[in-house]
């Protein structure tokens, strides 16, 4: 089916060493597989493992039970679909434990089940394997540089022989004359061009020959010859025997065995993609009432104490406070230099703020910084005795910063400095907790392993998150990763980690990021709001934290220099204007649920308070596409977002229903952002200003009017202890429903 996939289904028996044509992808689909490199290296794969061979490699695939599926990719596409250029796929779930290949699995089973659906299957198995190649394309691929024109020249022709070429139309494809191609050519390749055109398609023809009972004519014209005598002749030339003699004198039996399509069927379930309308949630209101664990208050990330003096800075950090009430600020101790004033002056300026809010802070002290700096320690024990003696504070918590792919001599580096603040905080009698080293850790947690071994007295974990994953090897090859609940992937990587080391200690999460870069089209709209909640309702009952990296663009700015733009892609909650954005209210929502805990999935929770408010919290976000995953950052970031950017964009439609509550009516307070209402970003947009200089006060005002949810009430009632709820979420949007009785 289709002209860029070919698709073969493998059962018990073994595949010889060959050198694949095509990108080959390889998936269990029941049972286990063995795959063989050239260099001997086997990988053992079990049930949904997936490895990619690319063209050209030598392998050797051996199914040890079940059936495993070989998705071939077309060579001649890639190098059309890539204008040329040359990508190497390094794709392999094998002893990759953070679950970062799921939205893979996820692609490659969609493209199986859509060879079976009744209607439309040809359709729908075409987009699939678009989409399941350009995913592996634009995420699980590095690019691989050429070797100049002979390079570019070889590569054109591999991907081209099958087509009608000329020496001129080539000569015409390299911008040269036909003259001049004709004459490099031979000097760089040693033979005529027509002649090494003629043995490229010989060497892939051979290969049909000896592995196929294809006719000597479809052999030849599949392999870019005009007709049967052409190839013939060529072929003698090469090999000294016609294509007949050699394939009588060489052809094996295929070792591959191929089901048919009715033996496939049993092994593969056809995933249904059609959304359904008429979904319904029950939730019993008189049952399993617990207490809410509201994780996503726990921990806030401040920039360091010296800007947290500041007065914009604190005004900004005020609103953040009043609306979400968080636990914990994360604040760095980044020591300074003072010409003049007071010894710890802008630093008490920065607790007393700190106190006044609510906030406890957990200090961050950077190793790499600070080892670096002689003043450091100094200035550190002054500044804990100061905050001890002027606000009372008996105990510090603190994190040891220092991200590093750990060997033994960086960790017991860190564990000596790690003993000196211990033996300093000792020195004044001050108690303290302290974590670290705030890892990102690689695809299999051994990172984590090396800094464990040496620092098994450090009190907690800390880890960030980020869609990204860091290969182990010498390259340290990062690769992009797609799936939206892999934060919950790195987290339990880390437990696995620590209890497979017999270590028990907590894990807390202090820096998650959602975009790979600190700059993101998306940042600025209500993508980032309906994603915010998606991970928090992921997360919760898993997850003692999830702070945002930046919660403020003001934190990303405030060593910047010349104009700020309003809307720059920055990850914070408000602009450096203070202006709220969609994701703002995603945690506003959160944070305003009630004590109660009722019910939660993926799309929404539901809390109560002494069972006679509710209140609901929605999101309906939309799956990113391989086209947002291949766009690059542009110079002019205000812009608006493309729906390409987006793999679907279906409302959500549930009707939910409340059991056990009291039969009256009840006025249902409903609070909408979406991208059209409560979208700053989207307003500013539409305002069609050029930049900040036009902007003045009428203008801020009019912004600020715009940056609050849509608001709208309707009364429902509740029958036989039963309210239903009818609700529609749109396409990447939040919605918060209060539900209060009406006596």
């Amino acid at each position: 089916m289709g002209n860029i996939v070919n698709i073969s289904f493998l059962i018990p028996s073994e595949r010889g060493t060959e050198a694949l044509q095509n990108l080959t992808l390889y998936y269990v689909i029941k049972g286990s597989a063995k795959l063989t490199s050239a260099d001997g290296n086997r990988l053992i794969m079990q049930e949904e493992d997936v490895a990619a061979v690319n063209a050209g490699e030598d392998s050797k695939i051996e199914v040890t039970d079940g059936v495993t599926a070989a998705i071939e990719f077309s060579r001649e596409q890639i190098y059309s679909l890539l204008d040329g250029k040359k990508r190497y796929v390094e794709c392999c779930s094998v002893n990759v434990r953070t679950g970062s290949f799921n939205n893979l699995k996820e692609k490659v089973k969609k493209l199986l089940g859509s060879m079976f659906r009744d209607e439309l299957s040809s359709v729908a198995f075409e987009k699939n394997s678009y989409d399941l190649l350009l995913t592996l394309l634009s995420e699980y691929s590095r690019e691989v540089m050429t070797g100049g024109r002979k390079d570019e020249v070889n590569n054109w022709i591999d991907n081209s022989y099958k087509n009608v070429i000329t020496l001129e139309s080539a000569a015409e494809y390299f911008h040269l004359t036909p003259q001049y191609f004709s004459r490099w050519f031979a000097e760089e390749f040693g033979l005529t061009f027509l002649k090494y055109l003629s043995n490229v398609r010989c060497k892939n023809a051979l290969k049909e020959l000896v592995s196929t009972d294809y006719t000597i004519l479809r052999i030849a014209l599949d392999n870019g010859f005009p007709n049967s005598a052409s190839f013939t002749k060529a072929f003698a030339e090469m090999y000294g025997e016609t294509p007949l003699k050699y394939r009588k004198k060489h052809a094996k039996k295929s070792e591959t065995v191929r089901l048919q399509d009715d033996d496939i069927k049993k092994y593969i379930e056809v995933i249904d993609t059609q959304h359904s309308e008429n979904r319904s949630v029950v939730v019993d209101c008189r049952e399993n009432v617990e207490r809410l664990k509201p994780y996503w208050t726990a921990l806030c990330n401040l920039s360091n104490i010296y800007d947290l003096a500041n007065y914009e800075m604190q005004s900004q950090v005020r609103q953040l406070q009043e609306s979400m009430r968080f636990k914990y600020a994360r604040v760095r101790l980044d020591y300074r230099e003072k010409e003049t004033g007071s010894k710890y002056y802008m630093e008490g300026r920065a607790m007393e703020f700190l106190l006044e809010m609510g906030l406890s802070p957990l200090f961050v002290i950077d190793y790499r910084l600070c080892i670096q700096n002689d003043g450091f320690l100094p200035w550190f024990q002054g500044f804990a005795s100061h905050i001890a003696m002027r606000f009372g504070i008996r105990k510090m918590y603190l994190e040891v910063l220092y991200d590093s792919v750990f060997n033994s001599k960086k960790s017991r580096e860190y564990h000596t400095f790690v003993e000196i603040i211990r033996k300093t905080l000792d020195k004044i009698k001050m108690e303290y907790t302290i974590g670290g080293p705030g890892l990102l850790l690689n695809h299999d947690g051994s990172n984590l392993v090396s800094f464990i071994k040496d620092n098994p007295d450090i009190d907690y974990i800390s880890i960030k998150c980020a869609p990204i994953e860091i290969g182990n090897d010498s390259n340290a090859n990062v690769r992009r990763v797609t799936e939206s609940d892999y934060f919950l992937h790195q987290y339990r990587l880390a437990q696995e980690v620590l209890k497979s080391g017999g270590y028990e200690k907590e894990i807390l999460i202090t820096d998650w990021k959602n975009s790979l870069t600190g700059f993101d089209i998306l940042n600025d709209s209500s993508w980032i709001a309906a994603r915010i909640v998606q991970s928090a309702l992921k997360g919760y009952g898993i997850l003692t934290s999830l702070p945002m990296d930046y919660p403020l663009d003001l934190m990303q700015n405030m060593d910047s220099s010349g104009e700020l733009q309003m809307f720059n892609g920055s990850s914070g909650l408000m602009t450096i204007n203070q202006l709220k954005k969609p994701s703002f209210y995603a945690f506003s929502f959160l944070s305003h649920l009630d004590d109660e805990y009722l019910y939660s999935d993926e799309n929404m929770i539901i809390t109560s308070s002494n069972s006679s408010y509710f209140q609901i919290l929605l999101q309906n976000v939309c799956p990113l596409s391989y086209q947002y995953y291949m766009y690059q950052q542009k110079e002019n970031i205000n812009e608006n977002i493309p729906d390409e950017f987006f793999e679907s964009k279906t409302p959500y439609k549930v009707t939910l229903v409340l059991e056990g509550v009291e039969d009256i009516s009840w006025f249902a307070k409903i609070r909408k952002i979406n991208e059209n209402d409560g979208n700053v970003y989207n307003a500013w947009l539409q305002m069609n200003y050029k930049d900040m200089s036009f902007m003045g006060r009428d203008e801020m005002e009019m912004l600020k009017s715009v940056s609050f949810p849509k608001m709208q009430g309707t009364t429902l009632h509740a029958i036989d202890g039963k309210l239903e709820i009818p609700i529609e979420v749109l396409p990447n949007e939040i919605q918060h429903i209060h539900l209060i009785p009406i006596r």
